[in-house]
């Protein structure tokens, strides 16, 4: 663990925090523009499991996954 600290301490700038962020946001705004709508479109109504903060029941789960079905998960 020390060594990978030490790595990661002596590559670190500016610059490769900031190509890292970009990777990042990009990922998520595919998420959130494209994965997660066609998800909910096939369980409307229904939160998925990464819009849960506060997180869910078990029976919350239940419901989401025989909602979405084979195709939807």
């Amino acid at each position: 663990m020390k060594k990978l600290v030490k790595i990661l301490q002596n590559n670190a700038s500016g610059k490769l925090v900031l190509i890292l962020f970009i990777i990042t946001m990009a990922i998520y705004l595919t998420m959130i523009f494209s994965s997660i709508p066609a998800v909910v479109s096939f369980a409307p109504g229904l939160v998925l499991f990464d819009m849960s903060p506060t997180g869910y029941t078990y029976q919350n789960a239940v419901d989401l996954l025989s909602t979405l079905g084979p195709e939807g998960r």
